[in-house]
């Protein structure tokens, strides 16, 4: 909301906040109600400078913690126009968060939350709602302001705003045009509420600091963007399948292990229906029994067993980041995002329609990050080929977490403490189904070492994101890739092949979002 109103007289801002209240749809004017809802308030406040009318606020909020519409209150005596706007607002608004299956997930995500975290959890949904739908109408006003309303009595409160939506003034303009913007603002998007909103609720108690809250945002923001430039579907190549593997028990609901599924007239006698036996008679004459006439013309019913996958496809793709994306923490003037930030989006987007594609396969996915010394980092050096043929007797290049000493005695940091902490909490739905893991590594080395090492059962794929050029030398059976984002445009290479020159556009404008589409449509096309 970077457009609203500030009421700076007193008496007007108390009225509009007065007034607010008692429109509020499903919850009557009460001291009780006003301690409950206050947290919401003031923490609204707090995060966007600027609130609609108080009632929607607290509309919001009753409806995350149980309350349907079916329960709104009738509507007070109010000015017609008023009136008109506050039923439009509670259609348009209300009852499509009431309809949205994503709302549900919001919900029970506040739910889950400790309560002294619940408050603050929906002050942040409301807020993010707003922005969501490019809400311009917020009224400005003082957080002592909002204290002293709350804490009226009751009666004044409501003899306050009933005056203010009952007479056209100043307030009742601005009490119309507050609920006319949410009106007009959710007209415009498709669904109220996207998957940030969700995961940012979700996560709530990870992201606790408005920072972490603003870039792990913006990943996702990256990812659902990306994915929804790319194809619906792209076909696998044909690969060998070197990385089969058995199927776990844990997953025997999408790979069951074995069952009667159908009839057939083939089996063995084990698997005959017992219903059959019915054709069986005493062969006194020396009739030919009916059971074993349909057993020679191939007539009996037998159970057949599903033909279950027992094994499936592994593949594991590696996404290393290394510790000179330090120095790509800026925003190209034509993209909304910084660099890093869409490069881990990147990632977010890969991963999430790798799955989509491949459901039938075994994933597993790793985010590595580099950690280098402070000398290192300073200098700009990092890991190639011969660093990784010096370390490779070294304890150094296995995977390590915690602190260690760096060469010469620095002590070693992770350049991207911050990323990678974030990219635990964007990865923590696959990281919960035992399908990815975030890892800190001394040395690149390391993750190419044990990329040669899973390569013997799986198809291996890393993709090592750097600001410059990495010279590794290709490694049998493994796809690696190196992303670089020195330049405003990324560019992917592959080890496996000669890149040709890359076109000097000079002065010809490049489309920096397309740039990226196409770099992520072509990094998954070579991971299928």
């Amino acid at each position: 909301m970077s457009d609203y109103r500030e009421l700076r007289d007193r008496d007007e801002a108390e009225a509009w906040l007065a007034a607010g209240l008692c429109l509020a749809r499903l919850a009557r004017a009460s001291a009780d109600e006003f301690v409950r809802i206050s947290p919401w308030l003031l923490g609204a406040l707090s995060e966007a400078g600027a609130i609609p009318p108080a009632g929607v606020i607290a509309d919001i909020g009753h409806l995350l913690t149980g309350r349907s519409l079916g329960s709104a209150r009738p509507l007070p005596a109010v000015h017609p126009t008023l009136r008109d706007a506050v039923s439009g607002y509670e259609d348009h608004v209300l009852g499509r968060l009431e309809a949205d299956p994503r709302f549900d997930a919001v919900a029970d995500a506040v739910a889950r939350l400790p309560v002294e975290r619940r408050d603050a959890a929906i002050a942040l949904f409301c807020v993010h709602l707003l922005s969501r739908i490019s809400y311009d109408a917020g009224v400005a006003i003082g957080p002592g302001v909002a204290r002293s309303v709350l804490h009226m009595p009751v009666e004044e409160l409501v003899s306050m705003g009933h005056a203010a939506t009952t007479e056209a003034d100043v307030v009742f303009d601005v009490l119309v045009a507050g609920y006319l913007g949410l009106i007009t603002g959710s007209r415009r998007m498709g669904t109220l509420i996207s998957e940030p909103e969700v995961f940012l609720i979700e996560n709530f108690e990870a992201l606790g600091e408005l920072t972490h809250r603003l870039a792990i945002e913006q990943m996702i923001e990256v990812a659902d963007a990306l994915s929804a430039s790319l194809p619906r579907r792209l076909k696998p190549h044909h690969r060998t399948d070197h990385g089969r593997i058995p199927t776990p028990l844990a997953a025997e609901d999408n790979y069951p292990t074995g069952g009667f599924s159908s009839l057939s007239t083939s089996g063995s006698m084990e698997n005959l229906v017992v219903s059959e036996l019915i054709y069986m008679e005493q062969e006194e004459r020396g009739d030919i029994d009916l059971f074993d006439l349909r057993y020679a013309e191939g007539e009996l019913l037998y159970y057949t067993r599903d033909e279950s996958v027992f094994v499936r496809n592994r593949r594991i793709t590696v996404f290393a980041f290394m510790p000179d994306l330090d120095q790509v923490r800026f925003k190209d003037t034509s993209l909304r995002w910084q660099r890093l930030v869409m490069a881990l989006g990147v990632m977010a987007c890969s991963i999430g329609r790798l799955v989509e594609w491949l459901e039938g396969e075994g994933l597993f996915f790793r985010a590595a990050f580099i950690r280098t010394s402070r000398r290192e980092l300073q200098s700009g050096v990092h890991a190639g080929p011969d660093d990784r043929a010096a370390g490779a007797n070294s304890p150094d290049h296995l995977p390590q977490h915690g602190p260690r000493r760096g060469r010469g005695g620095d002590s070693s940091e992770l350049a991207l403490s911050g990323e990678r902490a974030l990219c635990g909490v964007l990865l923590r739905e696959w990281i919960g189904r035992e399908m990815a893991e975030v890892i800190e590594v001394p040395e690149l080395s390391g993750v190419l070492d044990q990329a040669v090492e899973d390569a013997r059962t799986a198809d291996t794929c890393i993709v090592i994101v750097s600001a410059r050029p990495i010279d590794v030398e290709p490694i049998p059976g493994v796809l690696l890739g190196n992303l670089v984002l020195g330049e405003p445009e990324p560019s992917l290479h592959w080890a496996h092949r000669i890149e040709p020159a890359r076109e000097q556009h000079g002065e010809k404008r490049v489309d920096l979002w397309q740039a990226w589409v196409r770099m992520t449509l072509t990094l998954l096309q070579e991971i299928l």
